[in-house]
């Protein structure tokens, strides 16, 4: 662990084209290297976009895993460099919904997908307003006080899962929370809820804390621009009519704001992760043979 951060410590020193090369360069390998992280995001691809052409999910593997490896590499970016530096490469539009939002001392849940752009956006955004965010601790205890260390630098609170209670009260008093729900999750609090035509696991936890904190939900996406141009950050309208009074109806919709964001930005978008596994066994498992 303390070598590969050294190693993206010495990435932050590169000029901004070159961080984007290597990571592009990491993804080639990792699609030859890593074949079972290559069939999860097949079997993803193939599942969501089923009326795709082999050479479709082919191309378009190789290019998330490119993303996926650059946006790792772009961790030092987001870790060591200076905002003056990074200023330069970053563009904000939708500010003034997020401000809307904020208006009376609202909490606001910054809703966002797992995208690889996912640290960067946090860093831009946590530059102009304050910000906390929901995390999964690492397993890693290391990995985990560096991350939590690097991070305080633009995000005013990290919480875990496990502590929804600091989220509660925070977007009580009007505060702004990250929060991806996008991802499997089983048990108490989980549904199944459509995701690109597909039945996925889902945690209702979005409409909960919305019934309990009048929360407002802002949709937010972080995009890597073409050609090495940089980073934007977009902030759409806050969801209107959303009272988290209805389970199954908010699930879906919190969903389908999410698939609309990765079909916007397929490359990006985190296929990598087995989104669809832990299903009842009278569904298909699409990962069983890995």
């Amino acid at each position: 662990m303390r070598i590969g951060l050294f190693f993206l410590y010495l990435c932050s020193l590169l000029p901004y084209r070159a961080i984007l090369s290597l990571g592009k360069t990491l993804g080639v390998v990792s699609y030859y290297l890593f074949k079972k992280r290559r069939r999860v995001v097949l079997s993803n691809l193939e599942h969501c976009f089923p009326l795709q052409t082999n050479s479709w999910y082919q191309e378009t593997c190789k290019k998330h895993l490119q993303s996926f490896t650059t946006g790792l590499v772009e961790q030092s970016i987001c870790w060591w460099w200076s905002n003056e530096r990074l200023e330069k490469l970053v563009e904000i539009q939708g500010l003034e919904n997020l401000r809307s939002a904020k208006a009376n001392n609202k909490g606001v849940i910054l809703l966002f997908g797992h995208f690889t752009t996912l640290e960067m956006g946090l860093r831009v955004l946590g530059n102009v307003e304050e910000t906390a965010i929901v995390y999964r601790r690492h397993d890693t205890a290391y990995f985990d006080a560096f991350i939590n260390q690097k991070r305080r630098h633009y995000i005013k609170q990290q919480i875990a899962k496990d502590s929804p209670l600091r989220m509660i009260r925070l977007l009580k008093n009007g505060g702004c929370v990250w929060f991806a729900p996008d991802q499997n999750y089983v048990g108490r609090g989980s549904i199944l809820a459509k995701f690109f035509d597909q039945l996925a696991p889902t945690t209702t936890s979005t409409t909960k804390i919305v019934a309990m904190t009048g929360a407002k939900i802002v949709p937010v996406t972080q995009v890597r621009k073409a050609n090495g141009q940089g980073y934007k950050i977009l902030i759409q309208p806050a969801l209107e009519g959303f009272t988290g009074s209805d389970m199954h109806s908010d699930t879906n919709r919190i969903n389908s704001v999410i698939e609309a964001m990765a079909k916007n930005n397929i490359i990006d978008y985190y296929w990598v992760h087995r989104r669809f596994k832990n299903l009842p066994p009278e569904y298909e498992d699409i990962y069983k043979n890995f």
